[in-house]
């Protein structure tokens, strides 16, 4: 009998091309091995793994979520500046395919996020007009501390993390989630009580996810690899960005 304590909802597998390292066949068969009954996956920038995912999926019996992590650009002149001369990359959401509709709303904002946001960034991005504009079937989690609203309450700017929510809340409605996760980053800790006060104070619900980008603890090291050869650093560099050991697939 399956025993659904905890479904994973944010699983970059290897089509986050350089940052997941999780082939779609292995990643569902340990969905079946942890008797989970349903699992998402939330590629950076892209559905490439969609129909392969959907398709074995279905063999292993497991129900597929298809969704994405995208880039979100705000008209915030706080949000988009230049740090040394590096712009900062802009904050991350979760979108969840709920139904048919929402397959055809993200589509269209893959094409917004590649090809229409790009005049004022060197980071593909989509907008808060766009998901205006292109919000139905589809599920949002806030991000966590990578979000827009994690990333003001980081900035001491908890009004502004209190705007946006509601700002997400009116396009999304009852389909918007405050996202929590506990993988071991620093931030997840500085963030989580305005999380849980702002949510509990405007009724959007909770969701736990694990931000998911290698199978099991003895990929780490390979991973970690992976990762500084995308982003040409040394793996013997200590001021580097580093994934945490907590980044991988668990119950």
């Amino acid at each position: 009998m399956i025993d659904p304590k905890f479904v994973h909802l944010r699983v970059h597998t290897a089509y986050s091309l350089a940052l997941g390292a999780i082939p779609v066949s292995k990643l569902l068969k340990k969905m079946r091995a942890l008797k989970m009954p349903a699992c998402a996956i939330t590629d950076r920038g892209n559905l490439f793994g969609g129909k392969c995912f959907s398709k074995i999926a279905a063999d292993e019996g497991i129900k597929p979520i298809l969704g994405a992590e995208l880039s979100l650009h705000n008209s915030d002149s706080e949000n988009l500046t230049l740090s040394k001369g590096r712009e900062l990359e802009p904050e991350r959401i979760v979108l969840l395919v709920k139904n048919a509709e929402g397959y055809k709303s993200i589509m269209h904002l893959f094409r917004r996020y590649y090809l229409d946001n790009m005049e004022n960034s060197i980071y593909p991005q989509i907008n808060m007009q766009n998901l205006r504009d292109f919000n139905e079937g589809l599920i949002c989690l806030t991000g966590g501390f990578e979000g827009p609203l994690g990333q003001r309450i980081l900035q001491n700017r908890k009004s502004d993390a209190e705007k946006m929510l509601l700002e997400l809340k009116e396009i999304f409605g009852d389909r918007l989630y405050m996202e929590i996760s506990r993988v071991g980053y620093d931030d997840e800790q500085k963030t989580e009580p305005a999380f849980l006060e702002l949510a509990y104070k405007h009724n959007v619900p909770l969701v736990a996810t694990n931000d998911v980008f290698f199978m099991d603890e003895d990929m780490y090291e390979a991973h970690d690899a992976l990762v500084c050869i995308a982003e040409g650093e040394y793996v013997a560099n200590e001021n580097r960005h580093k994934f945490m050991l907590g980044n991988h697939l668990r119950t």
